[in-house]
């Protein structure tokens, strides 16, 4: 593949017109394990030792961050919540080990469950053993978004436009 446009996509010189294009080619992890010289899984992600190599030097804080948090038993969300959770944890622990030279306990992931839309009145919750699915769902869902927001104008904000979408039911994304 050459190229991609509004037009199609060009192969070997030739113009394939579409409208459609779905891009399935994958991605790869970090190559931090590499530079590094560090051991990773065979699809590249770096191992996550439970007690973080945060030292005084500012370069291993940064690249610490970029391991993934994983322990023998349980492998993290790859998204947001883990980065978080790290990100506050690995401050946390530099604070420990410069100000008062103490070693951090362990990081410990907490999953705040799982949730997903499913449409315009459903959704899929799971927490632990706890299952919810329907519009019931939904409205957690949505709850639980505009919580994690910052500050009232932009949970206000979302809420209005959310129920102004589903309300009008308009397609547009607020």
């Amino acid at each position: 593949m050459e190229d991609v446009s509004e037009r199609g996509v060009t192969v070997g010189g030739e113009l394939i017109p579409c409208s459609t294009i779905v891009w399935a080619a994958g991605v790869a992890a970090s190559p931090a394990g590499q530079w590094q010289h560090v051991g990773t899984d065979r699809p590249g992600v770096l191992p996550w030792l439970q007690t973080c190599p945060c030292s005084t030097s500012t370069t291993s804080m940064c690249l610490a961050i970029l391991l993934w948090p994983r322990t023998s038993t349980e492998s993290l969300s790859r998204f947001g919540p883990g980065g978080d959770q790290q990100g506050r944890y690995l401050g946390k622990a530099r604070l420990a080990r410069i100000l008062r030279h103490e070693t951090p306990l362990p990081f410990c992931f907490r999953s705040r469950g799982n949730l997903a839309v499913v449409g315009r009145n459903s959704a899929l919750i799971h927490w632990d053993s706890l299952k919810i699915k329907g519009f019931a769902a939904r409205l957690l869902w949505g709850t639980a978004h505009v919580y994690l927001l910052v500050g009232f104008h932009s949970r206000f904000l979302v809420t209005m436009r959310w129920l102004w979408t589903y309300l009008t039911f308009n397609a547009e994304r607020g």
